[in-house]
């Protein structure tokens, strides 16, 4: 063997050996460091100094939204330090908007609220005391029994702002009372569209199979922002199925800019445009007419009379679309099967929202695009039953918005002794804001303004859980 071949010995003194000899037993002792972050799913968090202390994980739903996407906190010694979603959920494939990633704030945030406050001076002065959860519960049962005894369940009146039904709607079931409104519907959908959807229908929320359509009309909706659940299955269905994503909208969204075309229309004008489509389908004969005869109470040759009226010409001087561009994305959206629709608060948060809702459903239904795969799809639910013994429905069937009810308890149409608030702000995002900080100050109107779940100087009494034994005699 030649010199130039001969193993050399390792030159290293003492000190590098010893160097050496911490780099192996620490690599041994803490196998995830020789893992790049990159490799892994996620599902996993740290401390930001002791980067080998794993944070505590638990799932939780974020309730910012109507959405309720699943996530994980992450804890050290029981402090929420962040949130993320669950890499492998089935909606949202570990994404959350701004807002969900915030959501741990609601636990985490040093200013938080942890005890109930009592108001000490006038009505909107903002002095409070501080009381136990006892002496809150025993001040709120007795006046909502005195209530009751004088003036009947009915005066006990709730409004309501939570994304989903739940123990607030229960209580008024147990007491007996209807007096409830709402500042919002518990669906997906906002008020206008689950009107429309219900009108037409019969279900609350229709679900655009995103995910296994080709062609997408997008009226109003920013689901890049504000739907992540919606967003990643519209990015599935780029990826895998090459759709077209059309979008109109007032603003060049980052939606409309991640569109294969955004047509800007002037506000409010989208209804006759989604119309005029309509229009145009079913006058050049590319609708699908053995669904219309099947499934709703018009023929299509009905239809198609009364649509005439709606043309792209009207339509191009109603929103300043082209008279051709209309007639083109009608005719591509028919012809392309399977295809959807997505619409929300862009449109039908303003004027005549409902009537739009209904307008973008028909170009939905006369193409038949209607609960087939890769169309517009009825909702899969399931309930869950209630805790026994459940009390008779009262107020939890009541469908009523709020934004009347200052004005007819100002006229005297209602007697309102105890006025619940959950999860909304009247004062501040109401439509009738001021006229909601007038009666909520008059003593006279709203004797006792009890709030739970947001803070507003006008009321008596904050806190989060009202716990009061059912008339059942139950415990719970």
């Amino acid at each position: 063997m030649s010199d130039q071949n001969k193993i050399k010995p390792l030159a290293m003194d003492r000190r590098e050996f010893l160097k050496a000899s911490v780099v192996v037993t620490t690599a041994a002792s803490c196998p995830i460091a020789l893992n790049g972050m990159e490799l892994e799913m996620g599902g996993k968090d740290f401390h930001q100094i002791r980067t080998f202390a794993p944070r505590d994980k638990k799932v939780f739903l974020c309730t910012m939204c109507p959405y309720f996407d699943g996530g994980f906190t992450y804890s050290e010694k029981g402090d929420i330090k962040k949130v993320e979603g669950i890499p492998d959920h089935i909606a949202t494939r570990g994404k959350l908007c701004s807002k969900g990633l915030a959501s741990f704030f609601n636990a985490a945030d040093p200013d938080r609220i942890l005890q109930p406050l009592k108001r000490v001076g006038k009505r909107g002065d903002g002095q409070w005391q501080e009381i136990s959860w006892g002496e809150a519960i025993a001040e709120v049962a007795s006046k909502v029994g005195g209530a009751i005894s004088d003036h009947g369940p009915d005066s006990v009146y709730l409004n309501e702002g939570a994304f989903k039904d739940g123990g607030s709607l229960r209580f008024m079931d147990t007491i007996g009372s209807s007096s409830v409104i709402r500042s919002r519907f518990p669906s997906i959908s906002n008020m206008a569209k689950q009107t429309a959807l219900e009108n037409a229908i019969g279900v609350d929320f229709l679900l655009p199979d995103l995910e296994n359509t080709h062609y997408v009309l997008n009226f109003g909706a920013n689901i890049f922002e504000t739907a992540p659940p919606l967003a990643q299955r519209l990015t599935d269905g780029v990826v895998n199925n090459r759709l077209k994503l059309v979008t109109f909208d007032v603003r060049l969204s980052n939606t409309a800019g991640r569109s294969n075309e955004w047509i800007p229309v002037f506000p409010g004008s989208d209804s006759i445009v989604a119309l005029a489509m309509s229009n145009v389908i079913l006058s050049e004969g590319l609708a699908d007419t053995n669904f219309i005869n099947k499934w709703t109470n018009h023929k299509a040759e009905d239809l198609a009379k009364s649509l005439s009226t709606f043309t792209p010409e009207q339509a191009e001087e109603a929103s300043g679309v082209p008279a051709k561009t209309i007639i083109s994305i009608a005719r591509e959206f028919a012809k392309t099967r399977p295809a959807t629709i997505i619409s929300q608060n862009g449109v039908n948060f303003h004027k005549n929202g409902t009537a739009s809702e209904t307008a973008f459903l028909l170009l939905a239904v006369i193409t038949g695009n209607i609960d087939n795969e890769g169309g517009y799809c009825l909702p899969r639910q399931f309930d869950i039953p209630q805790p026994q013994p459940a009390p008779v429905q009262k107020g939890s069937l009541v469908r009523r918005l709020n934004h009347a009810f200052p004005f007819e308890l100002k006229e005297g149409d209602h007697n309102v002794q105890v006025l619940f608030n959950h999860m909304s702000n009247p004062v501040y995002a109401s439509p009738a804001a001021s006229m909601w900080s007038e009666i909520l100050q008059d003593e006279k109107l709203v004797p006792y303004p009890p709030m739970s779940g947001l803070l507003s100087c006008s009321f008596f009494v904050f806190f989060f859980i009202v716990s009061i034994r059912e008339r059942s005699g139950s415990d719970e």
